[in-house]
């Protein structure tokens, strides 16, 4: 699992909600949020994918509809992928803990 980290220094949430559309039917992804630091206008794109492969699929889509719809909002000014080597949390409301490393 991979994911991908995308900044942006002017993320309006509203321009960039065709990205979402674009990746939720791309084969390997997983998940996504989008964290903002209101006060600054800057914000983090951060995408879940089974694999690298899957995360420049991601990023392929959302250019393409990027393109086709005219969209004009800032890109990111920084697109990181990091490996997932662990994943805690809560499944059906029981605590869960995963390592992932190879």
């Amino acid at each position: 699992m991979v994911a991908r980290i995308a900044h942006f220094n002017d993320l309006d949430l509203d321009a960039r909600a065709y990205a979402l559309d674009a990746v939720r039917e791309v084969h390997g992804f997983l998940g996504a949020y989008h964290l903002a630091d209101q006060e600054r206008g800057r914000g983090l794109s951060v995408s879940f994918w089974d694999d690298a492969e899957a995360a420049k699929a991601g990023e392929a889509a959302v250019g393409e509809a990027r393109h086709a719809g005219g969209y004009e909002s800032p890109g990111p000014a920084l697109v990181e992928t990091w490996e997932v080597v662990r994943h805690t949390g809560v499944e059906h409301g029981e605590p869960l803990h995963r390592d992932l490393s190879p």
